[in-house]
C-alpha cells in the first residue's frame, strides 16, 4: 500500500480561486493555492484527489483507474457505474434525500447528486464523470451549515477534454461484471478516507 499526502500548487489564479489538473483530461478549480493531495495505491486500487476547505466546505476533485471488466458498454451500464459510486456516500449521510441528474460536459455523459439533510439543507453534492477507464467524481462536503455560495461556481470549473477520440462506452456486456461493482464502493471509501486523514494532519499541525 502506497499513500502520498502532501501539499499541491495550482498553476493559476482567478478571483481567489485557483486551477488545479487531474490529468491530461480533466481540470477544474479550488479556492486555496496550495491544494491537499491524496494519492493512493492498494491492491491494484489507484486513486488520486486534490481537495481544500473554505468556510466549512469541502471542495474535492478525484480520479479514480477502474478496472476493465466493469467498464460500461452503454449509458445504461455508466449511470449504474455511477449510482454504484455514491451509493457509499449515501451511508456517511444516514437519513439524507437524495436527488439526481444526468448532465453533459463536453459532450461526456455524467451525473449529478445531491444529499439532503432532514432540513432540506445540501450536505453533499457530487458529479461524476467516466472517461476512458478513469471516474472523475467532483464534490463538495458542507460542514458549515450555511449557503455553499460557491458550490455553483466550483462545478462550473470543471473542465474536460475536447478530444473526441476519447471514449466513455470502452466495455463488453457481461452479466459477471456487476459482481465487481463493489470495488467501485471501495473507492469512494478511499477517497473520503483520504480526506479526512488529510484534513486531520492539517488541523494537528495549525494546533501544534
Amino acid at each position: 500500500m502506497i499513500l502520498l499526502l502532501v501539499s499541491f500548487q495550482s498553476f493559476s489564479q482567478n478571483n481567489g480561486w485557483f486551477g488545479y489538473q487531474l490529468d491530461s483530461f480533466a481540470k477544474f478549480k479550488l479556492p486555496v493555492k496550495n491544494a491537499s493531495l491524496f494519492d493512493s495505491i492498494d491492491s491494484g486500487v489507484e486513486i488520486y484527489e486534490l481537495s481544500a476547505k473554505l468556510n466549512g466546505v469541502h471542495y474535492v476533485g478525484s480520479k479514480s483507474v477502474i478496472e476493465q471488466s466493469i467498464l460500461p458498454s452503454d449509458p445504461k451500464e455508466l449511470y449504474e457505474l455511477y449510482d454504484n459510486a455514491v451509493s457509499q456516500v449515501k451511508k456517511s449521510f444516514p437519513n439524507s434525500e437524495e436527488t439526481k441528474s444526468d448532465i453533459t460536459k463536453s459532450g461526456y455523459q455524467g451525473r449529478k447528486y445531491t444529499l439532503k439533510d432532514e432540513n432540506n439543507f445540501p450536505v453533499y453534492s457530487a458529479e461524476l464523470y467516466l472517461l476512458e477507464n478513469n471516474l472523475y467524481m467532483f464534490y463538495y462536503i458542507n460542514d458549515a451549515k450555511e449557503e455553499t455560495v460557491d458550490s455553483d461556481y466550483f462545478f462550473r470549473s470543471i473542465f474536460l477534454s475536447e478530444d473526441r477520440n476519447i471514449e466513455q462506452f470502452k466495455g463488453s456486456s457481461d452479466f459477471f461484471k456487476m459482481m465487481n461493482l463493489f470495488k467501485i464502493e471501495l473507492l469512494v471509501v478511499l477517497g473520503i478516507f483520504g480526506l479526512i486523514i488529510t484534513l486531520i494532519i492539517k488541523n494537528r499541525k495549525k494546533t501544534a
